[in-house]
């Protein structure tokens, strides 16, 4: 009985830590903060407009053309960002290279009420933008 208890502990003890998704961690010892950048499909294009937004795969060229001169045209880091403003929206258009050396598009934008700052639609925004 004795001898069966010694070696069933060790294997319990190696076994108390399956499923654990980690390495163990030792008491008093605070855990790796989890960081999760999963965002449903539905709401990561409502917010933020990205992949098949009104923008998408245009270059500085072709935003320039349809609004004219940027208010803001800054470089930052791999990204070129274009911001426009009108009466209505201010929006938001960030370009970077789809592959190296290739020329920048949108690949993002970002579009706000000008009264408040309040998120809107995109779509709206260009269409407001597109008018004066």
């Amino acid at each position: 009985m004795m001898r069966r208890a010694a070696l069933t502990l060790p294997i319990i003890f190696a076994l108390s830590g399956c499923g654990s998704g980690g390495p163990p961690v030792s008491a008093g010892a605070n855990p790796p903060p989890v960081h999760s950048t999963h965002v449903p499909a539905e709401r990561s294009r409502e917010r933020t407009n990205e992949g098949d937004g009104p923008l998408a795969g245009r270059d500085a060229d072709a935003l320039i053309t349809l609004f004219g001169r940027p208010r803001l045209d800054r470089r930052d880091g791999a990204a070129r960002v274009l911001q426009f403003a009108g009466r209505v929206c201010t929006l938001d258009a960030y370009l970077y290279s789809p592959r190296e050396r290739a020329e920048q598009i949108v690949t993002h934008v970002d579009a706000r009420r000008a009264g408040d700052g309040a998120d809107m639609d995109a779509d709206q925004c260009v269409a407001a933008l597109r008018q004066r």
